[in-house]
């Protein structure tokens, strides 16, 4: 049975899919918010959830310092578990999209994608724990390491995924 909240949410993601998917002329309006942003220096592009403006034109998302701690201890348990097995373990740190040595972040966005990752990474060392750190890897075989990822968001690009599988 349809509850008249569910209806009334049927409508508002009707309206809300039509209007903004839909709407006549929508990618001009698009890059006339795009331009306006630009215009005025706006670096965290407004109604998304933290999406910033890198200064290469690259976009990515801002991230906060977390506690690495339990993501250490689950990956040294689980490691051990496998390793009691038989079972060979490795710990993939996968690159972000801020490069750890070329700080392209505007003023005042600091890089906790790296900070994070170094925690977690020096955490799992000290519980030696296996892994690799590709965030080195992909620095040190691309010169340009931003062109190994989409310019408008956070993903690489296919051949960032098969080199990542050759290393």
């Amino acid at each position: 049975i349809k509850t008249f909240e569910n209806a009334v949410r049927d409508i508002e993601g009707n309206i809300d899919y039509y209007s903004s998917n839909l709407l006549l002329g929508r990618m001009k309006f698009v890059e006339l918010n795009a331009s306006f942003n630009k215009l005025v220096g706006m670096n965290i592009v407004s109604g998304t959830d933290s999406v910033v403006v890198m200064r290469n034109g690259y976009l990515t998302f801002e991230a906060h310092p977390i506690s690495t701690e339990y993501a250490e201890e689950s990956t040294a348990y689980f490691s051990d578990w496998l390793s009691e097995k038989n079972i060979n373990f490795l710990y993939v740190q996968c690159p972000s999209k801020e490069n750890p040595t070329d700080n392209q972040l505007p003023h005042g966005i600091e890089d906790n994608y790296n900070l994070n990752a170094d925690n977690l990474i020096n955490g799992l060392a000290e519980k030696n724990v296996p892994h690799i750190d590709l965030r080195k890897n992909l620095s040190a075989d691309f010169e340009n390491y931003y062109s190994r990822f989409f310019k408008t968001d956070h993903h690489w690009i296919p051949e960032t995924g098969v080199w990542a599988a050759g290393v």
